[in-house]
């Protein structure tokens, strides 16, 4: 399985899961049809929730969920899911049997921003606490821990070599990785409305 469309091969029908998160899942059924979803337009997007839908009913898909696709993968209820990384980082420990892949034609990468807000009760120590975890020499062993792709340069410098030969801490040079591109508030809410119906199981 090299690519989203081995998944939704026949052979496989109700076996599958998918994310109902709407950017990682358009993303990678765009990528696999050869469109960007860091540059494509909302048409390019509608052609993947187009094919989404085609697969849904065809009854391709076993579950449409968010982080409970690792205990269908657990109890063999599902046997292959679009998932995250970390996720499947971790639950390798307890199903070693599980493989993780980077599609060929391309993967969707993102990342989890720490914000202080308005009126913080401690701005200057919450300031000071994510200026002390983008230290690449404290970022580094923290995200090999949590075994994530860390988003501070040189962390990767500050790990095992384990760590810096783990495709989930460090992604194999060549790795093609892509963002969703930004959605103005009119684009969301189109794209949001279609993907949940065509998720809806």
């Amino acid at each position: 399985i090299t690519s989203v469309s081995d998944i939704l091969d026949p052979k496989f029908k109700n076996r599958v899961s998918i994310l109902d998160e709407m950017r990682d899942t358009i993303g990678l059924f765009m990528l696999d049809m050869g469109l960007d979803p860091s540059t494509g337009s909302l048409d390019d997007a509608k052609k993947a929730v187009a094919g989404i839908k085609k697969a849904r009913d065809a009854g391709q898909f076993r579950k449409i969920a968010g982080n409970s696709y690792t205990d269908d993968l657990q109890t063999g209820e599902v046997w292959i899911a679009l998932a995250w990384s970390g996720d499947i980082a971790n639950l390798k420990k307890d199903v070693p049997g599980l493989e993780f892949v980077l599609p060929t034609k391309g993967a969707m990468s993102f990342t989890d921003n720490a914000m202080i807000p308005i009126g913080a009760a401690n701005k200057v120590g919450a300031e000071k606490l994510m200026n002390y975890v983008y230290d690449p020499a404290i970022a580094g062993p923290l995200y090999e821990s949590i075994v994530y792709v860390p988003p501070v340069k040189g962390a990767i410098d500050h790990m095992s070599a384990a760590a810096k030969d783990n495709v989930f801490i460090n992604p194999p040079a060549g790795a093609k990785l892509y963002e969703f591109r930004d959605l103005d508030a009119a684009e969301d809410e189109e794209l949001s409305k279609a993907f949940l119906e065509a998720t809806q199981l």
